[in-house]
């Protein structure tokens, strides 16, 4: 079972390597590549009961996990009722703040081009 896992998440991170084009893998949606400082994922998940979140990855493991059928965030930040339909936004972090600050803008900037939407960068 664990070589199929393995192979699996394999091949999905060369098709994530792939190409810079939007695409969707699985349930989420990416653009940028691997090797560049744009990579983007975007998922949406529904619980059984609340309201709708919204996950915004850089890290193209955690697109593959995401993928895969996960929703956890190693080190996130919770932004609450503040996307277009008031869902709650998790975005992906890094220990470092300075950085963290730079990646969670790029992905709310993304986000907003992508969906035309206007949640307001921090």
């Amino acid at each position: 079972m664990r070589v199929a896992l393995f192979s699996s998440v394999t091949l999905l991170m060369f098709a994530l390597a792939g190409c810079g084009e939007p695409r969707q893998i699985g349930d989420v949606y990416v653009q940028g590549s691997v090797t560049s400082y744009n990579y983007y994922g975007e998922a949406r998940y529904k619980p059984e009961a609340g309201k709708n979140r919204i996950y915004l990855l850089f890290d193209p493991k955690t697109v593959a996990a995401f993928a895969a059928g996960s929703n956890e965030l190693p080190l996130s930040k919770t932004l609450i009722g503040v996307g277009p339909n008031k869902e709650t936004m998790m975005i992906e972090q890094v220990k470092d703040p300075a950085q963290s600050l730079i990646i969670t803008r790029r992905l709310i900037t993304t986000f907003n081009q992508h969906n035309n939407a206007t949640v307001k960068v921090p």
